[in-house]
């Protein structure tokens, strides 16, 4: 699953200013901060959804949940070794 956050406030590149980049921290491109996770209950994320945009005041909060089995996302910033 995927939470994807638009920075309020990102530089000319499109990446966090100082003041944002304390509240955010992850994969960050293309002006929004992006956070992974992998879970084997994602029917519980999906129903604690709206419980977390309630407590997320600061930001927008888009989501999408999409299998990985092979678990390609995380795959990518982990060294290759």
């Amino acid at each position: 699953m995927g939470f994807a956050v638009p920075l309020r406030d990102p530089d000319s590149q499109g990446l966090p200013q100082r003041h944002e980049f304390e509240d955010l921290s992850r994969i960050t491109t293309a002006s929004i901060r992006e956070f992974v996770f992998y879970s084997s209950d994602p029917e519980g994320v999906r129903a604690a959804i709206p419980s977390l945009r309630a407590q997320v005041r600061t930001h927008e909060l888009q989501w999408y949940i999409e299998p990985d089995p092979e678990w390609r996302a995380y795959q990518e910033f982990v060294p290759a070794g």
